[in-house]
C-alpha cells in the first residue's frame, strides 16, 4: 500500500497537470563521464560477435545483455563513422561515478546508450539516449518510456530519447537526424531553478577521452 502511494505521488509530481511548475531539466546538478572513470563490471569479450568499434568514447566497453543490444551498438558506431553521431557510450548499470540514470518511483532507469550528436561549428549538439528492449519486455517498460520522454520534452531541444524494439534502427536514425537539424546554436550553462524540486541535472563528457579525443559535450540530463 505504501509503495503504491509513493508511486502515485511520484507520477503526479512528474506528469500531473501542473508538473511544469515543479519539474525541469536543469544544469543545477552535473554528471560527467570522466575520461578515466569508466569501470565496467565486465568488458565486452566478443560473445555476440566481433565489430571494429571506432567511435565509443572509451577504449573499454561494457558488456551487452543480448545480441540485439550488440547489434544496436554496431549500428550506432556505423552512424558515428558516417558523421551522424559524434561519439557514443555504452552506459553502465549501478556503477557509482560511471552510470547515468533517470530516477523513477521504484528505482532508476539506466538507458543502454548515450550518444553525442554533432552541433553547430564549435558547439556540442544534443544528447541522444537510446534504450533497446526485447519485444517480450516492451509492455513492462512503460515507466522507462515515460521518464525518458519527459526528460527529452523538458530539455528545450538539448536531449532526445528513443526506445527501440525489433531492430527498428530507423527510430534511432529519425531522432538523430531531427535532433541534429534542430540543434540549438549553443548550450549555455545557465541555471534553471525550480519552484520546488528538480529531477534533472547536467550531463557532460570529459574534454579528453581515453582514446585521446578532444571533444567536449554538454547537454541537460537527469541524475
Amino acid at each position: 500500500m505504501r509503495k503504491q502511494a509513493v508511486g502515485k505521488a511520484f507520477q503526479q509530481t512528474l506528469f500531473g497537470d501542473d508538473a511544469a511548475s515543479r519539474v525541469a531539466v536543469t544544469d543545477q546538478y552535473a554528471f560527467e563521464f570522466h575520461a578515466q572513470a569508466y569501470v565496467p563490471s565486465r568488458d565486452y569479450d566478443g560473445r555476440f560477435g566481433h565489430f571494429d568499434f571506432r567511435k565509443h568514447f572509451y577504449g573499454r566497453m561494457g558488456d551487452f545483455d543480448s545480441r540485439e543490444e550488440f547489434e544496436c551498438a554496431c549500428q550506432l558506431d556505423m552512424w558515428a563513422q558516417q558523421g551522424l553521431i559524434q561519439f557514443w557510450v555504452r552506459n553502465l548499470v549501478r556503477r557509482e561515478g560511471s552510470s547515468f540514470f533517470l530516477q523513477k518511483a521504484d528505482g532508476r532507469f539506466y538507458p543502454d546508450f548515450l550518444c553525442q550528436l554533432p552541433g553547430a561549428t564549435g558547439q556540442p549538439g544534443p544528447i541522444l539516449a537510446v534504450e533497446y528492449k526485447g519485444a517480450d519486455r516492451w509492455n513492462g517498460a512503460e515507466d522507462d518510456r515515460l521518464i525518458g520522454g519527459l526528460w527529452a520534452n523538458l530539455s528545450e531541444g538539448r536531449c532526445r530519447f528513443v526506445m527501440v524494439k525489433e531492430k527498428r534502427w530507423d527510430w534511432i536514425e529519425e531522432k538523430a537526424v531531427i535532433a541534429s537539424s534542430k540543434s540549438p546554436k549553443s548550450f549555455p550553462k545557465t541555471d534553471m531553478f525550480l519552484n520546488r524540486s528538480s529531477v534533472a541535472g547536467y550531463l557532460t563528457f570529459a574534454a579528453t577521452s581515453d582514446r585521446g579525443g578532444s571533444e567536449t559535450a554538454y547537454a541537460d540530463a537527469s541524475i
